[in-house]
């Protein structure tokens, strides 16, 4: 990621011929990707593979899972009952909370959405998977907006050409390592709430650094950015954990680099109002919990489950337990398996073609291990610091931009926390979702500061984003073509296709009546069939499915 000055012989192109044999292979191959329009082809390469990540997550979503799995029919189910009674399932007129099968519970911020969103485009399982495509756009777009807002508060010397470059692509660069990152992309394809609360997350902090810097707008920006906050927390209950600890994380980090009474008094101002916002908000969602209403299924699975700690304590002292646990679950979410080849070991989590790290990602990686092992060998030889600073010290610039990606991990562990506090199914990908955009940040800012600092880095990326496109999604589309129905519940999809096709004369009720399969034990998952496909409506279609169950 270091580079020599520009402006020195060094730098400037030179024949092929004249600098062949003087130089090493690395060399060579660098050199012949630094090219104006090899760098131009990059750029519109980059281009093309971003909006084919932004189209294709809303393809293909009824083909791609296949079926639709109780966690995506319930809440379907839920919301198509509010909009033709103005109660849900269970009756309950207007929930904040509805039950999930299984366990669980759906929030009205994501059965209000569907709603809205069914009313324009239908009830097919394809629209309502939408909803959570369109939420992880949006979260996509929250981080090129938080990207914009911490560039802003970046000072670049007018002379200092690499550091405006790096500012300028900081934003776009975080945008494109987050609309090809897989575990987004996988997100984007299920119908349920998980996916929203990152956007929540994202547009809070966007919305609590705007507010600071608009001064005169800092109190309705501060309530925006409680709203956001509180809405993640409703939404997902593992952001109850993250939310908290990023915005407390990001205050310290802000009161550090502001310096000066005003925008210290700002931010102590912006962040009482976003805290008295979200309690307010939080109240009956936090009066839930204390009465144990919402919070069975946590229990159930913490690590600090009675039945499960007594089996596995021993003569370790609890607190030794529970901390021993904790970091045990999080180096889980290190796993080479988990980050780089099959991901989630759950196909509804994963489609197991590859890790939850994109190659993108990867590459971010590399060009940081490659960076500290240049450093490093640097310093063992005694040659001086990098060539990335300036007078022995990084550019401003650099500094920030290092810092945004050291905050980034520190957020990805933030999301990884509330996973690495339960004991079932891990490394888990669902109960980390807020850990992705964390991931997209920080990949974003080190290729910003490597396409600044090395041009040959550009076409590598585009190289790697458009071969790893190309292979993808293939792949994707074929991976559950071979994998068992029970993963997205898609016996009774695949009959009813079937009979569709053959133009059956058969009612779908009948269809369905006849063709229970052994995991439709919840009565919600055919329920839905029948208000979708027999156009029943909700009271009618619960006593037909409860019917059939009994």
């Amino acid at each position: 990621m270091d580079s020599a000055d520009p402006q020195s012989p060094a730098t400037q192109e030179e024949p092929a011929e004249a600098t062949a044999s003087g130089r090493p292979l690395a060399g060579r191959i660098a050199a012949r990707l630094d090219r104006p329009r090899l760098r131009k082809a990059a750029l519109g390469t980059l281009f093309l593979v971003g909006w084919t990540w932004l189209v294709v997550r809303f393809l293909g979503l009824e083909l791609s899972p296949p079926g639709f799995f109780m966690d995506e029919a319930t809440p379907a189910v839920h919301a198509m009952c509010l909009a033709q009674t103005g109660k849900n399932l269970d009756a309950q007129p207007w929930p904040l909370y509805s039950h999930a099968a299984g366990g669980g519970h759906h929030p009205i911020t994501l059965l209000v959405f569907d709603i809205v969103w069914t009313k324009f485009f239908g009830t097919s399982r394809g629209a309502f998977r939408a909803v959570s495509a369109f939420f992880i756009l949006l979260t996509c777009v929250g981080l090129f907006l938080l990207a914009r807002e911490l560039a802003a508060r970046i000072s670049v010397a007018p002379d200092d050409e690499r550091s405006q470059a790096a500012v300028r692509a900081f934003p776009w660069l975080v945008l494109f390592a987050a609309l090809l990152s897989p575990w987004g992309f996988q997100f984007s394809r299920v119908g349920w709430e998980a996916p929203l609360a990152p956007a929540f997350l994202v547009l809070a902090l966007v919305a609590l650094l705007r507010g600071l810097r608009v001064r005169k707008q800092l109190l309705v920006w501060s309530i925006l950015a409680g709203v956001g906050a509180s809405a993640a927390m409703v939404t997902y209950p593992p952001l109850r954990a993250t939310a908290p600890l990023v915005f407390v994380a990001m205050v310290a980090l802000l009161w550090l680099v502001d310096k000066g009474r005003q925008p210290r008094w700002d931010l102590v101002k912006g962040a009482l109002v976003t805290l008295a916002v979200t309690g307010i908000c939080m109240l009956s969602t936090l009066r839930m919990l204390g009465q144990g209403k919402i919070n069975e299924r946590m229990n159930n699975i913490a690590i600090w489950c009675p039945a499960w700690v007594q089996e596995r304590i021993g003569g370790t002292p609890r607190w030794l337990f529970y901390v021993q646990t904790f970091l045990d679950n999080v180096v889980a979410y290190l796993r080479p398996s988990f980050l780089f080849f099959t991901g989630d070991q759950s196909m509804r989590h994963s489609p197991r073609i590859i890790g939850e790290l994109s190659p993108v990602d990867t590459l971010a990686l590399l060009l940081v291990a490659g960076a500290a092992s240049s450093a490093t060998w640097r310093m063992l030889r005694g040659r001086g610091p990098s060539p990335l600073a300036q007078a022995g010290q990084p550019s401003p610039a650099v500094r920030w931009l290092v810092g945004i990606a050291l905050g980034a991990l520190l957020g990805c562990f933030f999301g990884v926390v509330p996973a690495a506090l339960t004991y079932d199914a891990l490394p888990n990908a669902l109960r980390a979702i807020a850990a992705w955009p964390f991931i997209a940040l920080f990949s974003g800012t080190v290729l910003a500061i490597a396409c600044a600092r090395r041009r040959w880095v550009t076409p590598a990326l585009a190289l790697v984003s458009l071969s790893y496109t190309l292979c993808f999604f293939p792949a994707y589309f074929r991976a559950y073509d071979k994998a068992e129905g029970h993963w997205f519940m898609r016996e009774m999809t695949d009959l009813l296709d079937s009979q569709r096709k053959a133009h059956s004369p058969t009612p779908p009720e009948k269809l369905i009546e006849k063709n229970m399969a052994y995991s439709y034990r919840y009565y919600e998952v055919p329920m839905y069939y029948l208000m979708t496909e027999a156009r029943m409506g909700c009271r009618q279609a619960k006593d037909a499915a409860l019917a059939y169950r009994r």
